[in-house]
C-alpha cells in the first residue's frame, strides 16, 4: 500500500448539493454512498482529483481503489494501490480456508475494512472503490464518525455496487432472451423452478439467470424496482420469485398487490411470494426447499450428503477445545420457525465427529 501525506489542507465540510447566488442558502451534502451512473459522481471526482490527487502527484485516471483521511491537524493521507482488505460476507458456497474466493462466491457483505488504515474520531473520509465494473464513492465530512460504521458504510456501498453488475447482467440477458424470464434469490432455487415445469407443464418455457450470482432477496427487490423504473422496456415478462422468510420484504411486495397472488410493478415486471402448501401454513420461515416434504427434504445423495436446518443443529462448547457444529434430531418447539441452514456445511459433525455426511 502506497501512503501519500499532503500538508495544510483547507478544512473541508462538504459538497454543494445545489448552486446559490451570494446571500442564498446553500445545501452541503456532508455524508452519502454515490454509484458512478450518478451524474454528481464525476463532478465530485473532478473536484477531489484537482484538490487532492494533483497536488499529491497521484495519477487518478490509473487508480481503481482510493482512500483520503482529512486529518484535523490539516494534514491529508492518501492510501493508493492496497490490496490488503477484510470484507465480511455470507459466501454461497463452502470455501476451505486459504482457499481462493472470487466475485462470484460473494453475497451479502456487510464490511469492508483497509488493513493498516487507522481512522480517528474526528477524521473526514473519502473512499472509492471499484466492484466489477462499477465505481461508486463514500465520503464523511461530519468529523464525528465511529471508525466501526465507516467501515461497515463501505461494506454497504461494496454490497450495493455488487448488486448493480448482478442486475445489469440480466438487463443484457433480457435484451437478447425471447422468453419470459424467471428470477430467484439464491442462485441454484430456479432449479426447483425448472425441475417442476419438466415434469409439470414442459409446454412452457423460461428464461434463467446465466450467471451463479446472488441476487438475495434485496438484490431482488432492488431489481424488480429499477427494471420497472429505468430499464428500457421489456419485452418479455420478467418474474421474481421470493422467499416468504423476510417480514419486511413480504411488506413490500403487500404494497404493490395481493401477497398471495402477483405484484405487478410495471414495464413487464411482476413478482410473487412462495406459496404457503397446507402441510407449511404454521410455519413462518418458507424458503423454497419447504415446498417439499421433511421426508424429501432429509433425503441423502449418493455421497451421504443432505440438508440440515437450524433445529436440527446445535452449537457445543467444551472447555480449551473448539466449538463444535453438531447434527440432532429437530427440535420440536421449534419447528414452526426453523430456517435452512445456511452457515458453512465443513463445520456440521455428528455425534461421532464424522464431518464427511454433511450438505
Amino acid at each position: 500500500m502506497k501512503k501519500t501525506t499532503i500538508q495544510n489542507v483547507q478544512n473541508l465540510i462538504g459538497f454543494l448539493a445545489n448552486g446559490p447566488k451570494a446571500g442564498e442558502e446553500a445545501l452541503i451534502l456532508q455524508r452519502a454512498p454515490i454509484h458512478a451512473d450518478d451524474p454528481h459522481f464525476y463532478m465530485y471526482m473532478n473536484q477531489i482529483e484537482g484538490h487532492f490527487l494533483v497536488p499529491a502527484d497521484i495519477n487518478g485516471d490509473a487508480k481503481t481503489h482510493l482512500f483520503i483521511l482529512f486529518h484535523n491537524d490539516g494534514t491529508t493521507d492518501i492510501y493508493t494501490d492496497y490490496s490488503q482488505v477484510h470484507i465480511e460476507m455470507k459466501p454461497k458456497r463452502d470455501i476451505a480456508k486459504g482457499s481462493p474466493v472470487y466475485v462470484s462466491d460473494i453475497d451479502d457483505v456487510r464490511r469492508y475494512e483497509i488493513e493498516g488504515v487507522e481512522l480517528r474520531p474526528d477524521d473526514a473520509v473519502i473512499c472509492v472503490m471499484k466492484v466489477g465494473w462499477k465505481y461508486g464513492l463514500f465520503f464523511d465530512f461530519t468529523r464525528s464518525t465511529n471508525p466501526d460504521e465507516v467501515w461497515l458504510q463501505l461494506g454497504k456501498l461494496y454490497n450495493s455496487l455488487h448488486v448493480d453488475r448482478i442486475i445489469e447482467n440480466i438487463q443484457n440477458n433480457l435484451r437478447e432472451s425471447e422468453k419470459p424470464h424467471l428470477i430467484t434469490e439464491g442462485k441454484t432455487d430456479w432449479k426447483h423452478i425448472e425441475a417442476a415445469r419438466r415434469k409439470l407443464v414442459p409446454e412452457l418455457t423460461f428464461g434463467y439467470p446465466a450467471s451463479e450470482d446472488t441476487l438475495g432477496d434485496e438484490g431482488l427487490l432492488k431489481m424488480c424496482d429499477q427494471l420497472s423504473k429505468f430499464g428500457p422496456p421489456n419485452k418479455n415478462k420478467v418474474i421474481a420469485m421470493f422467499d416468504r422468510d423476510n417480514p419486511r420484504i413480504l411488506k413490500v411486495l403487500e404494497k404493490k398487490g395481493d401477497i398471495d397472488s402477483y405484484q405487478s410493478w410495471g414495464n413487464n415486471v411482476y413478482s410473487l411470494a412462495i406459496p404457503k402448501p397446507k402441510a407449511r401454513e404454521k410455519y413462518s420461515n418458507l424458503s423454497i426447499e419447504m415446498l417439499y416434504s421433511d421426508d424429501d427434504v432429509a433425503t441423502k445423495d449418493i455421497n451421504g450428503k443432505r440438508l440440515f436446518f437450524d433445529n436440527e443443529i446445535k452449537t457445543e462448547v467444551i472447555q480449551k477445545q473448539p466449538a463444535r457444529t453438531v447434527a440432532i434430531p429437530p427440535v420440536k418447539n421449534s419447528e414452526y420457525e426453523k430456517k435452512v441452514f445456511d452457515q458453512l456445511a465443513d463445520d456440521i459433525e455428528d455425534k461421532n465427529g464424522k464431518k464427511s455426511w454433511y450438505i
